[in-house]
């Protein structure tokens, strides 16, 4: 988490693509996102802002780490996905400057199902945020991939 965060920190833009159901089409739309640290460098806060059908949408996400474990924790609040609740989600860095983590939530019609949300940073100035739907028998359904580009530092 340090190597990721401290390139990502400042002001990013790009596109959103959103399922809002398995095999639906996908609604597509741009996205910007500011990258800043918090808690004296021990965390990091994504904050996003997008449109839906000329609806603005934001979200936060909080993320802190156990240095020496490799552990990261995450919570997420976003207007739309997430409505007023909060997910926490737990993982870990995997390779090539990538973060792995996965939470649950309730859903009123049967068990709980699962999120599972990577983020990466392939270069210096690109960072992604892929996130699926995880159906409670384990398959998981891509929901929402966004592509943010660097435009400042």
């Amino acid at each position: 988490m340090d190597s990721l965060l401290s390139r990502s920190k400042g002001h990013w833009e790009g596109t959103k693509k959103l399922w809002l159901a398995p095999g639906k089409s996908k609604c597509e739309c741009s996205i910007t996102a500011n990258v800043t640290d918090s808690v004296l460098g021990r965390s990091a806060v994504i904050a996003y802002s997008w449109l839906l059908e000329g609806v603005r949408q934001e979200g936060h996400l909080l993320l802190t780490t156990d240095f020496g474990k490799g552990a990261v924790q995450a919570a997420w609040v976003d207007s739309f996905h997430k409505s007023t609740g909060i997910m926490i989600l737990k993982g870990e860095f995997t390779a090539n400057n990538t973060i792995d983590l996965m939470g649950h939530y309730s859903d009123s019609k049967g068990p709980d199902s699962g999120c599972r949300m990577i983020i990466r940073e392939p270069d210096d100035r690109t960072l992604d945020l892929i996130v699926y739907n995880v159906i409670p028998t384990g398959k998981e359904q891509l929901a929402i991939e966004v592509r943010l580009s660097k435009v400042n530092d």
